[in-house]
């Protein structure tokens, strides 16, 4: 996320982040023209009030999720404002956007939203509506602003010392949110769902089975926990004093010469999250589809959705690199996807009404591309979609980017969209 963060907020040392103490503000009414959208909860809405100061008093109406809103006055209460609708009609500026906001997405409420985006090239002022200092921001750059004030009927957004931009060219970022009916993008890092520590049993698969095959002598080519690596296992754990269950469980690893921390560390791995919370869509796009490629040459690997030291299968591949961009696309796991009857994850994945479907023919950059088998009629692979027919996948041998057809897949069944 550190480059990330660095690439796109472009921060000179000159300027600095350094966040100041909040000024002090009285509940005056200043006269501010701009255009505030309910940030809420879609069906949902916040209370239209009578007054900016308490005891406040509700009007009775509510305002609907995503609708737009004149406002002709604002009024600082701590550190956030009440803004002005008409006469007696108020709204409370920690569910008001001063951007867009669609009425079928939500808006995290825990999320400080102290970030702007510039738009064309922003000159700085020393003070609210004062003197220009001769310095600018950059268009399409990202700025941290440590207070705001409202001053000229326009909202300023302080960004260092002495440095305020104003909003003709500095818009409020609001979370990037899907819509409510699809898989929900998270700002925080993902966790792993199920047992850390699991045991391998008959039909286990994924990278932990892959490690104990190579660890026996076996082919790994399939890593499957079969009948014959069990039994294998078995002889293994009667030759070094365990008991012969063919059940690799923690003490067995530790046998193998595998770390002990390496039994728990291997099922816990969730790729770290890219995105900060004020990504827009694009970069949600570009942190999965860069997370895909830092698996680029790894090799093919049943069952397996892991760290960048292994490899992964196609499903493997998707899950992790939706987990680098904050999809969480339950009941699919890193951890499930190793456990006993969980490798064809892609038909959960192509089943799933968590993602937008749409037509082979409005496929974009970032959808993902589902096949079927040419033998059964059933899905049997996925592959991220990177525009101009080429898609990034694991497919036997290795992580590799290929055309979106090929002769060994070339039945699209269907294409989903994560970030819509």
């Amino acid at each position: 996320m550190k480059k990330w963060l660095t690439a796109l907020l472009g921060i000179s040392a000159g300027l600095g982040l350094a966040l100041a103490g909040q000024t002090t503000h009285a509940a005056t009414e200043q006269a501010f023209t701009s255009t505030g959208w309910v940030s809420y909860v879609p069906n949902y809405g916040i209370e239209l009030w009578k007054s900016p100061t308490a005891p406040h008093g509700t009007t009775g109406r509510k305002l609907p999720n995503g609708s737009a809103w004149k406002i002709s006055a604002a009024v600082r209460e701590g550190d956030h404002y009440w803004y002005k609708l008409g006469t007696n009609q108020w709204m409370d500026g920690r569910y008001i956007a001063l951007s867009p906001v669609a009425k079928d997405r939500s808006v995290d409420q825990s999320i400080k939203r102290n970030v702007v985006r510039i738009s064309g090239t922003a000159p700085i002022y020393s003070t609210p509506n004062g003197k220009a200092t001769g310095k600018s921001l950059k268009n399409a750059s990202y700025w941290q602003f440590s207070d705001r004030a409202v001053a000229g009927k326009h909202m300023w957004f302080k960004v260092s010392a002495n440095q305020w931009v104003k909003d003709s060219w500095a818009k409020e970022v609001v979370p990037y949110q899907n819509p409510s009916q699809f898989y929900q993008v998270n700002y925080k890092q993902i966790k792993p769902t199920g047992q850390v520590g699991y045991n391998l049993v008959r039909g286990s698969e994924g990278i932990k089975t892959w490690l104990t095959l190579r660890a026996l002598g076996l082919n790994s080519s399939y890593a499957n926990m079969s009948a014959s690596a069990q039994n294998a296992v078995a002889n293994f754990q009667r030759n070094h004093g365990l008991p012969a269950t063919g059940i690799v469980n923690q003490a067995t690893w530790v046998k193998m010469g595998f770390a002990a921390s390496s039994w728990t560390s291997i099922d816990s791995w969730i790729y770290p999250l890219q995105t900060p919370w004020y990504a827009d869509r694009s970069a949600h796009i570009e942190a999965m589809i860069k997370a895909a490629y830092s698996y680029l040459g790894k090799p093919y690997i049943v069952g397996a959705s892991t760290s960048t030291q292994y490899g992964n299968d196609c499903s493997g591949l998707v899950t992790q690199a939706l987990y680098a961009a904050g999809i969480n696309p339950l009941p699919v796991s890193s951890i499930q996807h190793a456990q006993p009857g969980n490798e064809w994850n892609s038909r959960l994945l192509a089943a799933s009404n968590k993602f937008k479907h749409v037509s082979y023919a409005d496929r974009q950059r970032g959808d993902l591309i589902f096949y079927t088998s040419p033998y059964d009629g059933r899905v049997w692979h996925v592959a991220i979609y990177l525009g101009n027919n080429q898609v990034i996948e694991s497919w036997p041998p290795r992580v590799m980017v290929q055309p979106i057809k090929n002769s060994q897949r070339s039945w699209v069944t269907g294409v989903a969209r994560p970030f819509v």
